[in-house]
Parts: structure tokens; sequence; C-alpha cells
């Protein structure tokens, strides 16, 4: 696809981490004894790797005490379906080390252990991270933001005051585009292209967002895949990942509108991102439920019918 590189452009120095997805993606092999050992092997390891290649990190969570409400109802959720719940309560002490393996899980849906868990994280990454080489930068964005310079003649840190607490981990790198200018966003969470695309959108195609994300397949090549790993007794396919260049991701879907609605019906490129957002949302993401029998491949097939509709309706 035209969207899809191999790596970002040259101009790109800085990559916005999703550390909420770490942590969520986060194991205690048996090798894990202390917090400083899970740091280094779930975040740390990650963080120098990129550090190789770009000046700027950027880790990000989620401060639940921003979070919208809503997504409190989410979680209430998923904890009554939890048939083995993890006791930790606002006031207990911080745990001296990770649990065990078999009840980790368990514990990252408990919100009040996780926010101590982050505590940890931000701490131990402000307190002992190294980047492989200098000078370099370290952002850490939980309840506030922490900024640490690495120079070859020593370490500073500072908080950005101007920066208010925010809730949502990935939400976050829009404010920080200003500040540093194009970036990488290396996350799975589907929202973060929808989110990727109504601010390209807003600054009139003026940026560069490129979103590091599991890769997607055709649908016939999604078939083909599953055949051939059923015919050769294997049960889980392997994780790949693509890079999506938002600007060419959002001029591509422009020209697809344009040819199933043709010349007659006037869109502006605003109306023509936003009605594309809103038929990716009905279609099911991190936002939204998916709707009943109708799916992605349906509703592209049919843009020519959803899209008037949507004109006339908004």
């Amino acid at each position: 696809e035209e969207y899809i590189e191999k790596k970002p452009l040259e101009n790109v120095k800085t990559v916005f981490v999703d550390g909420q997805v770490m942590l969520m993606k986060s194991t205690i092999p048996p090798h894990v004894k202390t917090w400083d050992d899970f740091v280094t092997y779930n975040f740390t390891t990650k963080l120098q790797r990129l550090h190789w290649i770009y000046d700027t990190v950027i880790i990000s969570f989620d401060n639940y005490s921003h979070v919208p409400i809503y997504k409190s109802i989410e979680q209430t959720k998923r904890i009554a379906m939890n048939k083995t719940p993890f006791n930790f309560e606002r006031g207990d002490a911080i745990p001296e080390k990770p649990p065990p393996s078999h009840v980790w899980s368990d514990a990252l849906l408990n919100r009040t252990y996780k926010t101590v868990l982050i505590s940890i994280i931000t701490k131990i990454l402000a307190a002992k991270y190294c980047p492989p080489m200098k000078p370099r930068t370290l952002v850490l964005d939980f309840c506030n933001v922490v900024k640490i310079s690495y120079t070859n003649y020593g370490c500073k840190r500072e908080v950005i005051d101007f920066m208010k607490s925010m809730g949502e981990s990935d939400v976050k790198f829009l404010r920080y585009i200003p500040i540093y200018g194009p970036i990488l966003v290396d996350s799975i969470d589907s929202d973060v292209l929808l989110i990727a695309m109504q601010f390209m959108q807003k600054n009139n195609m003026q940026i560069d967002i490129f979103v590091r994300r599991m890769a997607s397949k055709t649908i016939e090549a999604s078939q083909e895949a599953a055949a051939k790993r059923k015919a050769e007794g294997k049960q889980t396919k392997k994780i790949e990942y693509e890079i999506i260049n938002v600007k060419k991701l959002v001029a591509t879907i422009h020209i697809a509108i344009r040819q199933s609605v043709g010349e007659e019906l006037l869109l502006s490129p605003n109306q023509m991102t936003r009605y594309a957002v809103f038929l990716m949302l009905i279609t099911g993401s991190d936002y939204s439920r998916k709707m009943p029998s109708i799916g992605p491949s349906f509703v592209w097939e049919n843009l020519h019918i959803s899209i008037p509709l949507l004109a006339l309706c908004i």
C-alpha cells in the first residue's frame, strides 16, 4: 500500500511510546525477582533500542485521576468478569517485588495497584535509565511531565510545568508535535490512527505523523495465511508490524471517497476525513462497539451509498 513505509522519514527524530500498552503486555519471567529487574526487562531494553535511532523518546501512561468516567464503566465490567480478583486497595503498602507470573494478569486489572506500579516504573526510569549514546532525551508523561536530558557533561531533570495532567495515554502524543515536530507513535491501539487522522486534517496536512502498529492484511491474504497455518499445523500466527504514513493514508482515503461518489458531490477535505473516521468508528475500534452484521469490508465497498447519506445527515 502507498501509505505503508519501511521506516519514517529522515526528519523524524522523536518517538512516542504508549507505556500503557507496554505495561499490559509485560510479563514476569523466572529471572525477574525485583522491580529493577521488571523495569529493565519490560521497559529499559526497548527504550534503549529506540534511543539508538531517535534523539527523543517519550513514554506515556494513563493518569486515572483524569480519565473520563465512562472508562470506569468498562473497567468495572472487566473486574466483574474476573474470577480470581487481585486484592489491593488505596493505602496498602507498596509491594516489595512483582507478584508471581500466574497472578500478573489479574493484578493488572486492579487500577489502584496499577497506579502504584506505574509510579514505581517511572521512578526507576527517572533514577536509573541510561541511553546507549548521548546526547539523548527521555520524557516521562504520567501525573506530570518530566524531561531528562542526557549530555556528555551530565544529566538534567526538569518538570515541564506548562503541560497539565492528562488522562488517556494514547492522546498525549498530540501535544508533543508542536514542540518536537515530526513524530513516530509506537502503539497498537486502533484509536491512535483515528486521532492522528483528525489531528493531521486539523493542521491542513502540514505535519508528519507515523504510526507503528500491528500489520493489517487484506481479507484474501488473511484467509490464505490462516489456511497455510492450518495445513502446517500451526495454532498461532506470527505478529508482524508496519509503519503507517498518516498523511499518505488520509490522501489515499480521500481519493477512494472521491472515486466512489464522483465529482458532482461537493466535499471538502475536512468533511472526507470526518466521514472516514466516523465510518471506522461504527465498524469498531477501541472507542466503540461495531455494528452487528456489517463489517469494514461491506462499508468500504459501499462508500458510494454511505458518503452521500452522511453528507445529507451532517
